[in-house]
């Protein structure tokens, strides 16, 4: 797969209201590389949207973007949860241009709220991870924290159910980091020691 293939709205698996429907092309081979295991040399899924559109939603894999697309906003992302690290700069880059040139743009971090599993909720820690990266380099996102205590959240399955208004609302009342830190001291903690235990020294000397 061509590594600068760009995959747009128009190659979107989304189609209509069927979200779990596919295009041919390109998000054929989109799909091969995830079961083939060769996504790593993909770009960050929708990433013409954090040039174009006012709100962009960074969500984990296509079945979220598309119900998020379905919902009238703009998305990007990965295949998982997890950020591809050599995708970070252009994220960053992009997200510096957002600020700069509109700044009332926003752009909201809603990952899956996993079921636990062997001590971690993988979605909602990547998603402290990213948010908490990009503080430290300049970026003050929002992000939708979910309760580590309540049920799996899963965007698509809530697209899938009927649940837009659950949607709509959660993104509505993301708060950005630095309003999240101040009033959350088990977040702060686990945020530093996250960091270093990534050997980011500058974020948790920042958080500090």
């Amino acid at each position: 797969m061509d590594d600068k293939t760009v995959y747009t709205r128009s190659s979107s698996p989304y189609i209509g209201e069927a979200s779990r429907n596919w295009c041919c092309g390109a998000d054929k081979d989109f799909r091969k590389a995830c079961l083939t295991k060769t996504a790593l040399t993909h770009p960050i899924w929708h990433v013409d949207d954090l040039y174009t559109n006012p709100t962009v939603i960074w969500a984990e894999g296509m079945f979220d973007c598309a119900s998020l697309v379905a919902l009238g906003y703009g998305t990007a992302g990965e295949i998982t949860c997890n950020l591809i690290e050599r995708h970070y700069q252009p994220l960053l880059t992009a997200l510096r241009w957002r600020a700069k040139y509109h700044p009332t743009w926003e752009f909201v971090i809603c990952l899956d709220n996993d079921e636990e599993k062997h001590g971690r909720r993988a979605g909602n820690e990547e998603a402290e991870k990213l948010a908490v990266r990009l503080w430290a380099d300049g970026i003050n996102c929002k992000w939708v924290k979910h309760d580590v205590q309540s049920k799996k959240v899963d965007i698509n399955q809530l697209h899938m159910d009927g649940r837009e208004a659950d949607i709509h609302q959660m993104i509505m009342t993301a708060k950005k980091l630095d309003e999240l830190l101040p009033a959350d001291e088990e977040l702060l903690k686990n945020s530093v020691v996250s960091t270093l235990n990534h050997g980011d020294y500058r974020t948790a000397e920042a958080l500090l």
